[in-house]
């Protein structure tokens, strides 16, 4: 649905509906070598382009994921010297984050918004393709707000409406492809008008609007389409800083925050 006062696109599903229907691969008892390959290969590239961009700006400090799923994220910006922490609600997924860490106190079994602050706060708190999934965005993120350190930011990544619906209309109408826009997947869509209000109601105000290339998956067998994304994401990324970051056509909001003045 979309919603006639800030414009978001939202999933009319109670939350009690969407724990009981979803599956997700979070949900599942054992995790598949697709799934591991998905959070780990294909996102290897925009993790390393993340982390080289921060690392321009700020030396590394405290980081916490948020949703952190498997631990590889963690583990990559622990390579860059990161000192870092995590939360997801998958029991299993935390499990296998604290293994491949090899810090059990890194992960914590928890949702965003039962964090307490820690001495000092996070330098750094990033939701990777999480707040699509939070049936109370505006809250989460205004606790995120209090982990945060003096000067700390907050990153976010979330698909972007404005890309998501006409793609996926093309793939199921003329491909024939069994793609969904939810309601048992994602709760909220955001472009940049919503995501822009969702921070400022929350206390932050956008730093930069950052144009990050996407997940390295191949649409069927074709690799070819990978190499396409990425000459789409380098367009996009172009466009984004032309305009000072008021036109995004990137399939992903990426977008830096700091606490507002």
């Amino acid at each position: 649905m979309l919603c006639g006062r800030c414009g978001a696109v939202f999933s009319d599903v109670s939350e009690e509906t969407y724990v009981h229907l979803r599956h997700n691969v979070w949900d599942e008892d054992q995790t598949s070598e697709q799934a591991r390959r998905f959070y780990r290969d294909m996102r290897a590239a925009v993790h390393r382009d993340f982390l080289e961009y921060v690392g321009r700006d700020r030396s590394p400090g405290r980081l916490l994921d948020v949703g952190c799923g498997l631990g590889v994220f963690m583990q990559r910006a622990r390579e860059h010297g990161w000192d870092v922490h995590g939360c997801d609600t998958s029991v299993g997924w935390v499990a296998q984050a604290r293994e491949l860490l090899g810090a059990p106190d890194a992960v914590t079994h928890s949702n965003a918004l039962a964090l307490e602050p820690c001495a000092g706060g996070y330098d750094l708190i990033t939701l990777w393709d999480v707040i699509e999934h939070i049936y109370e965005p505006l809250a989460v993120l205004a606790h995120i707000r209090t982990l945060l350190a003096p000067g700390g930011q907050v990153f976010i990544r979330t698909p972007n409406i404005l890309y998501v619906w006409p793609i996926y209309g093309f793939r199921r109408s003329l491909l024939g492809h069994p793609v969904e826009l939810g309601p048992l997947n994602h709760v909220v869509y955001f472009q940049r008008a919503t995501m822009g209000r969702a921070l400022a109601s929350a206390g932050f105000a956008p730093r930069v609007w950052r144009v990050f290339r996407p997940p390295q998956v191949p649409l069927g067998n074709s690799t070819a389409s990978v190499r396409l994304k990425n000459a789409y994401a380098r367009i996009a990324r172009a466009t984004a800083d032309a305009s000072g970051g008021c036109v995004l056509l990137g399939s992903d909001l990426d977008v830096f925050a700091e606490v507002a003045r």
